[in-house]
């Protein structure tokens, strides 16, 4: 029987809006930032001899008077851009709107809200979902006084090591040092849900600076040219940094996507929406991340443009691939009504249900109600645990099929282009000292 969701979901719930506001708080940091160095770009190029350039400092403040705002407003509404951004994601986001219209409720979950729908009935996933975001509030506001304050500056290669690797460490080691966090202090080690998806992010995450990284050199013409360790010619503070980038990514993903699946009734609408769901979540995704790094002089494309308008897309499709695949990974196997049931530990009279050997208690307790337990536990979709959950064999076999499907992916569009893969042993800055950035030019990287 379908129970009222619990009121605590809320305040867990609401853990990825807070760390979507702490990425938001970024950009609204580094907009005046990009907007004035756009600015002074083209009044560079637009000057007469009637209207000599005008040398502003790179330091000088950004003034808030009402001209700087005017100006401001019309050259980001004017900028080329920004306009086929706008028309790209009401264009995406349009097609989702439209396709959600067509969605049919469940039976009994037309009061059910998406709080409640997005949550893992599964205890131990729902922690680790919670434990990824609320530490994603962490460490993306570690990366925004790091850009937005210039404190990058004064690093050299170590402290990139130091930084990424330091950022990454928490969640790497929490599922073997620390799984009372996720609930799963008493669960064996290689059965536990947050080591199976810190390998999958991992194997995923690994393959994609391996390899991919080398389609962004050959078909975006991206360059990092930071002083750092490389592995493979790709900076290997990179591999780091992309574990908690995708854990906070794939974590959001799966929890949207439950909660559509746990709200609606499958039917061919329900599939389509989907689709256009990760579509929409896979383009904002990479467009998000690279407009929140841009303010980063070290990671550069020849062409910004084409990097935010069809670069998105082209990093998009891996998460085209692995959003519906890492959300697969120990989840609870639909219900055709949404149950979402949080005990904690204490039984109902009302669902009292009897222990294995078929004793009930009296007055609705059982051996199933009479025992407190410390952690809270789930409802009726553990029941069938042991046929809705994967084995690390099976989550790093996936992993990599997600990692090989994404490489056709990519190797497709780049030979539709056509361009040719270059896979060098090196960044050209570890031989070229005047392609290092700013402010390390001058020195190899």
């Amino acid at each position: 029987a379908a129970t009222a969701p619990c009121r605590p979901l809320r305040s867990i719930m609401a853990l990825p809006l807070v760390a979507v506001q702490g990425g938001l708080v970024i950009l609204a940091s580094i907009c005046p930032q990009l907007m004035l160095k756009l600015s002074r770009a083209r009044h560079k190029n637009n000057h007469t001899i009637e209207d000599p350039v005008v040398e502003l400092s790179p330091d000088q403040p950004f003034t808030m008077d009402a001209d700087t705002v005017i100006a401001f407003v019309s050259e980001w509404v004017n900028d080329r851009t920004v306009q086929d951004m706008l028309v790209n994601f009401s264009t995406i986001f349009g097609a989702v709107s439209g396709l959600y219209i067509m969605l049919t409720r469940k039976p009994g979950g037309e009061s059910l809200s998406w709080y409640s729908a997005m949550a893992c009935t599964r205890t131990t996933k729902r922690m680790t979902e919670t434990w990824w975001l609320a530490y994603a509030v962490f460490w993306v506001l570690c990366f925004g006084l790091i850009i937005g304050g210039g404190l990058y500056k004064w690093f050299d290669k170590h402290h990139y090591m130091i930084v990424c690797g330091g950022l990454a460490a928490p969640l790497l080691l929490q599922p073997f040092i620390a799984p009372g966090i996720t609930g799963e202090a008493n669960v064996p080690v290689w059965s536990r849900y947050s080591v199976k998806a810190t390998v999958w992010i991992a194997i995923f995450s690994f393959i994609g600076n391996w390899w991919y990284t080398h389609y962004f050199y050959s078909v975006l013409k991206a360059s990092y040219s930071m002083p750092a360790h490389d592995l493979n010619a790709v900076p290997l503070a990179m591999y780091f940094a992309t574990h908690f980038y995708f854990t906070l990514y794939h974590a959001l993903a799966a929890q949207a996507l439950r909660g559509v699946r746990t709200l609606f009734v499958r039917n061919s609408a329900r599939f389509m929406f989907e689709c256009s769901l990760v579509c929409a979540m896979a383009y904002s995704t990479a467009f998000t991340e690279s407009a929140t790094i841009s303010a980063y002089p070290c990671y550069s494309f020849a062409d910004r443009h084409q990097a935010y308008t069809l670069g998105s897309a082209f990093y998009g499709i891996y998460f085209l691939v692995s959003y519906p695949l890492f959300a697969t990974i120990d989840e609870p196997r639909e219900q055709a009504t949404p149950i979402i049931t949080i005990t904690t530990g204490k039984a109902s009279p009302t669902k009292a249900s009897p222990a294995k050997g078929g004793k009930g208690g009296k007055g609705g307790k059982g051996k199933a109600g009479t025992k407190e337990e410390a952690s809270t536990d789930i409802d009726s979709t553990d029941l069938d645990q042991e046929e809705s959950t994967h084995t690390l064999y099976q989550v790093v076999w996936e992993a990599l099929g997600a990692g090989m499907a994404v490489l056709m992916l990519l190797d497709i569009v780049r030979a539709a282009l056509p361009l040719p893969l270059l896979v060098p042993m090196a960044r050209p800055c570890k031989s070229d000292a005047s392609l290092t950035c700013p402010p390390f030019d001058g020195q190899l990287c």
